[in-house]
């Protein structure tokens, strides 16, 4: 079964997807060689002021009518508090990468920062990006 904010968030969740910092898979993987394409991919990924929140280990990136929310997800899969909200409106694009275990998962906002995320789950990914590029 899917996860869904939608209670924590008090409005129906549109896409959402389990993410975790970026470079965190590379990090737990261990690997030398795996450390050193993840820490690539995040020097070359798009210009911009990162201003990820900290979201600890595990977190979960929802979509709804009206925003954009990281939500921590606690042990067991539940939701427990809201990290940060962001109005629709201020996101710019929304980009899922290419990667061996994760990709990275990336939101420009109209200032130009970015939030650079990560998540192993491709087809709820490409829903979060659906649903933030959808006019």
């Amino acid at each position: 079964m899917a996860l869904d904010a939608s209670k924590v968030l008090g409005s129906p969740q549109l896409a959402g997807v389990k993410v975790t910092p970026l470079g965190r898979t590379a990090k737990v993987a261990g690997g030398i060689a795996i450390g050193g394409v993840a820490a690539a991919v995040i020097r070359s990924g798009p210009a911009g002021v990162d201003k990820t929140p900290r979201c600890g280990r595990l977190a979960f990136l929802a979509v709804t009518d009206s925003e954009l929310a990281l939500v921590r997800v606690k042990v067991g899969g539940r939701m427990s508090d809201v990290i940060e909200r962001v109005p629709r409106g201020q996101v710019k694009s929304a980009e899922y990468g290419k990667g061996l275990m994760a990709a990275p998962l990336t939101i420009t906002f109209g200032d130009e920062s970015i939030w650079r995320l990560e998540t192993g789950y491709r087809e709820r990914a490409e829903e979060v990006v659906r649903a933030l590029t959808a006019s």
